[in-house]
């Protein structure tokens, strides 16, 4: 028989919202998804667009989920999730044949960075030992605990591990930060190259800037084994295995509200699931981004429980992230111009293209804010190949898949428009394979075939990422840490996931924060396996633990 009413409904089953439907069914609540497509994880696919076997991850390539509790807790490795940890977490390739590797053991990053600066890698190994003590408290605090006044202050006083007052900490910016704890521009363009994607907060922002770098400078991440959308079965397989419901090709047309309660929600009548409206007893989760959750709720009724929360989600900064793709598919794995510098870059699957010059670098991001598309492209992201770590990511020919993705500005007002990314997209294309040359020559006679996507193709794609982003919003300015909408909404029984703190991301804090408050307000939270720390898991993997 066909349900129409559930425990909890989920709006959207992107990894976050089935992420934190399978925690709550886990335990003991009566859970249904509800995803547009026929497909759920949108932003975490694998695909074989070019050639059979040659995969593509179109957005989630960075493995995260080791970061936090989320893989023991709902025991994925059960469910099939494998994980591959080569020993670089990622690099940076230059055109002037040197790079920089940045290990899972900070010692072999120590020694990469000592053939640069000696100085640097006795500063990093410095920071790295205070820091390491302490790792698995600042995970838990930055990326699985709800925001707060009280964390934020605990935030700041994490730069007394770098060798900062907490003023000073908060009032520097990223940049500020790399000048005062290195001196090698290669190295300083490594961290700010990662920290440019700006998922922990504005580099250029005071106090933000500096979290954001210190983070980026130890990156527990691995490759999802046999592509990201692995990551997105095993949760599936999960939620379902507990008694979780999937409902697929049914777009969410409204959020019912009644008496001031979230009740439900209307989908599409082309939807093939028989009930056109779903009840949900307890708790309804949005894990659309603000601006589209504000529309389906009604934003007249938002506003009547919280007028300064419907306008900040109605007008909620969505064009910040939002990345470029240029993909080949070659006939073999590409040289680096870099090898011979440390051939440990043939290992590294992240190899991050992070600018010129340091002085490029600090210019970059006026660029950028002021639209100037034609002076960024080509100049910072990062570069994905990921055979070179994960053999079953190979064609039987050895064929393999190469990928450039950059955060680009979006709007094209002085191209005529947002729509002309249809128009410009195969210039940028060009400028990305002249660029990608110069880091790996001869890498255009291996190409046999190419594909872009571009942040049109992703809004088209998947409606709540607007204007194509990829992170629910700019984390950044007011839109960072305490200024993320909050989890509780004012109307009863209503809950945001995504366009919260932290950012939806494969490590799935989100998804782990807002279970937890749900869990918590419903009476379901004290469970005996939903007590794993953060980090563990990751650090056993690698062998630091």
């Amino acid at each position: 028989m066909v349900k129409k009413e559930f425990d909890v409904v989920i709006v959207g089953a992107g990894i976050t919202g089935i992420a934190a439907g399978a925690y709550l069914q886990k335990a003991g609540l009566d859970v249904a998804v509800v995803e547009r497509l026929g497909e759920a994880g949108p932003h975490c696919m694998t695909v074989e667009t070019l050639e059979p076997r040659a995969a593509i991850n179109p957005h989630v390539v960075m493995g995260l989920t080791g970061w936090g509790p989320v893989i023991e807790d709902l025991d994925l490795e059960k469910f099939g999730l494998k994980m591959v940890f080569p020993p670089t977490q990622y690099g940076a390739t230059f055109k002037d044949g040197k790079n920089v590797m940045v290990y899972h053991n900070p010692q072999l990053t120590a020694q990469s960075l000592a053939r640069h600066s000696e100085k640097d890698a006795k500063r990093f190994m410095d920071i790295m030992q205070a820091a390491f003590p302490h790792a698995v408290d600042a995970a838990k605090l930055l990326l699985y605990s709800q925001a707060s006044p009280d964390n934020m202050e605990q935030i700041w006083q994490m730069g007394a591990l770098a060798g900062f007052s907490p003023e000073e900490f908060r009032t520097m910016n990223g940049f500020e930060f790399l000048d005062l704890v290195f001196e090698n521009e290669r190295i300083k363009q490594t961290f700010m190259g990662v920290a440019s994607i700006a998922f922990g907060g504005d580099p250029v922002g005071r106090g933000e800037g500096a979290v954001n770098v210190f983070a980026c400078m130890y990156l527990p991440q691995g490759l999802f084994k046999g592509g990201s959308h692995n990551l997105v079965h095993a949760i599936v397989r999960c939620f379902t295995h507990h008694g979780g419901t999937m409902i697929y090709n049914s777009p969410v047309e409204e959020f019912v509200v009644e008496n001031g309660a979230a009740r439900g929600v209307i989908i599409s009548e082309d939807s093939p699931y028989p009930e056109k409206e779903i009840r949900g007893r307890r708790a309804i989760l949005s894990n659309l981004s603000a601006p589209l959750s504000v529309q389906l709720l009604g934003y007249d009724k938002v506003r009547a429980a919280d007028p300064l929360l419907a306008a900040r989600m109605r007008d909620w900064g969505m064009s910040g992230e939002s990345p470029f793709m240029s993909v080949w598919l070659l006939k073999e794995i590409p040289k680096w111009k870099s090898d011979g510098w440390d051939p440990a870059i043939r290992e590294c699957w992240e190899p991050y293209r992070a600018w010129d010059s340091w002085k490029e670098a600090k210019e970059w991001f006026g660029l950028f804010e002021s639209e100037e598309l034609w002076d960024v492209v080509g100049t910072v992201g990062e570069i994905f190949l990921t055979a070179a770590a994960d053999k079953t990511q190979l064609t039987p020919e050895g064929h393999c898949v190469l990928v450039y993705e950059e955060e680009l500005p979006v709007h094209l007002r002085r191209e005529g428009g947002f729509e002309k990314w249809d128009d410009i997209k195969w210039k940028v294309y060009e400028r990305h394979t002249e660029m990608m040359e110069e880091l790996a020559p001869g890498m255009k006679k291996l190409i046999l075939s190419k594909q872009v996507h571009t942040p049109l193709d992703n809004w088209r794609k998947n409606p709540s990422a607007i204007y194509g982003h990829e992170f629910g919003g700019d984390c950044k300015g007011d839109q960072w840490y305490l200024g993320r909408l909050p989890y509780r909404m004012p109307i009863s029984n209503l809950y945001q996931i995504n366009s919260c703190w932290p950012i939806g991301a494969s490590f799935l804090g989100s998804a782990y924060v807002a279970a937890g408050i749900v869990a918590e307000d419903l009476g379901v939270r004290d469970q005996p396996w939903w007590n794993h720390p953060p980090l563990l898991w990751y650090l056993k993997q690698v062998g630091l633990a």
